[in-house]
């Protein structure tokens, strides 16, 4: 079981009272993941109580000097506490500038996510440092694909890149279908980026022609400007998360007119969910949030009015939206807790490989050469392949299809690779092998590595090709298809072609291909 860091941004408030959109992503993915008991999260905060049990406080000394840094020193407790312990993974959250420093101390595997626009931070704002970022890290997983565009402006490179995934801010999804009042709710920080002013001013003009309507507003703000508004707009304050998903599934309306570039806007996500007609601003990663939501053409009060309007005139049309906004939720936590465990397991090629007294029994398959008096030993990948497992002390079984084709064609032509599936199979069954790699073995068929798979869950299946994939040659459609055809079946690819050329000619192969450098 893979053991995993989680290292939050310092002061991010990991506790159930104002906990922020770091926090609550961490939190709601440690649910389903396989791995919530092996993984301690790491942050700094002087609030309580915690969202989890698997939470560690670090305890920061220099808060009050003005001669040293107080993040700082959180980094270097950081460092000095996954030297101790042995992690697989750290994942580092929204802080890139850590990067660089725990990659010069700690031997792991690093995962970096960022939640909002990378060029704002320090350690990813200029082409070169996300360069590095891109070269050094395992993993880098944004929340949108807003915040992906954000981080290869200015790169040349093609944002299909290997290490990269996106995986949104995710939700449950609510089976219990509440009645609905006439509420219409503003969820956030009460300030102007969030377009506070132009819900206090719509709803001003608004709630007079509507009896039994009334506005709410959820959120705080340390500099609350006094917005002119209805005296039927009633201010809530902070509200506990919790409480704030309930309140939601009694409302009719919920409205989140962003001025900001929203890296991604949990708001709408989770109002959405709860079945409110949402209406939405166009801006930074909004849009990405729920296909259900009315995106305002202008952003400004008058436009809001209008959309008002229609919803609460229109019972029909608004009871719709609602239906669809339940049923259709975009980002499910379920679906993506799994997405995220299996890229974790993805930056370790052979983690499934069950070890028997530190010895694999591996099945090697490729073209041994016999017909051709084995004149193509000293060239031979398959050969170099088995000559390095063998000397790292494992047992390796070595078959050459093409060999066993000719020899067996002359017998009978007609079923011979029929015939040849059946060997495979049966050698299986005998030899209970941890690890099958195979070689430009076209005469392999998909069904039967499925049925190996049947046979052993823990299997791990690679392919390796050594043909050039680059756009322009004679056969580098017909070689990419080769490797292609094994997609759904097999757990790696090593390929020969390096990775950035084909991201450069925008060859698509499947993610987990790995760069194999090969010498005579």
């Amino acid at each position: 079981m893979l053991n995993i860091a989680t290292i939050l941004p310092y002061k991010e408030n990991y506790t159930e009272k104002d906990a922020g959109a770091v926090s609550l992503w961490v939190k709601d993915f440690l649910k389903f993941s396989k791995y919530k008991r092996n993984n301690i999260i790491f942050g700094s905060t002087k609030y309580f109580p915690y969202l989890s049990k698997n939470y560690k406080n670090i305890k920061i000394n220099s808060l009050n000097s003005k001669l040293y840094s107080s993040t700082n020193e959180y980094l270097e407790k950081v460092v000095a506490i996954l030297k101790k312990d042995n992690f697989d993974i750290v994942e580092v959250h929204n802080r890139p500038i850590m990067i660089s420093s725990l990659l010069k101390e700690i031997n792991s595997k690093f995962i970096l996510y960022l939640h909002n626009d990378p060029r704002s931070m320090k350690g990813a704002k200029t082409p070169k440092e996300r360069l590095e970022l891109l070269s050094n890290v395992d993993k880098i997983v944004f929340i949108t694909e807003w915040v992906k565009k954000k981080f290869f402006e200015g790169l040349n490179i093609d944002p299909k890149n290997f290490k990269c995934e996106i995986i949104y801010h995710s939700i449950e999804i609510e089976k219990t279908l509440y009645k609905k009042e006439k509420k219409i709710v503003f969820v956030g920080k009460l300030n102007e980026s969030k377009g506070y002013d132009i819900f206090c001013d719509a709803v001003k003009k608004l709630l007079d022609n509507y009896k039994g309507w009334k506005a709410y507003s959820i959120g705080d703000e340390k500099r609350l400007k006094n917005y002119s508004t209805h005296n039927k707009h009633i201010k809530l304050g902070y509200v506990p998360h919790k409480k704030v998903l309930s309140f939601l599934n009694t409302s009719e309306i919920a409205v989140i007119p962003s001025r900001w570039e929203e890296p991604f806007g949990r708001t709408a996500l989770e109002a959405s969910s709860r079945g409110c007609a949402t209406i939405i601003s166009d801006r930074g990663g909004l849009p990405e949030t729920t296909d259900e939501a009315i995106i305002l053409k202008q952003l400004d009060s008058k436009n809001l009015i209008k959309e008002i309007q229609i919803l609460i005139e229109n019972n029909k049309l608004r009871k719709i939206i609602q239906h669809k906004s339940r049923k259709n939720v975009k980002h499910i936590l379920l679906k993506n807790s799994l997405k995220i465990d299996k890229m974790r397991l993805s930056i370790f090629p052979f983690y499934k490989l069950n070890f028997n007294n530190s010895k694999l029994r591996i099945l090697n398959i490729y073209n041994l050469g016999q017909k051709l008096n084995h004149r193509i030993y000293h060239i031979s990948i398959g050969k170099k392949i088995s000559n390095g497992f063998i000397r790292n002390g494992n047992d390796v079984l070595e078959i050459s299809d093409r060999d066993f084709i000719k020899q067996n064609r002359q017998l009978d032509f007609s079923n011979v690779k029929n015939k040849f599936q059946e060997y495979l199979l049966a050698t299986f069954k005998n030899y209970n092998p941890n690890l099958i790699i195979f070689g430009h073995s076209e005469n392999i068929e998909t069904e039967t590595l499925s049925t190996f798979k049947e046979y052993d869950k823990n299997l791990v299946i690679s392919q390796w090709n050594e043909d050039p994939m680059m756009t322009g040659l004679p056969n580098s459609l017909t070689n990419i298809n080769k490797i292609n055809k094994f997609e759904k079946v097999v757990d790696h690819t090593f390929i020969t072609t390096d990775a950035k050329i084909l991201r450069e000619n925008n060859v698509k192969i499947r993610e987990s291909s790995f760069f194999i450098h090969t010498s005579r």
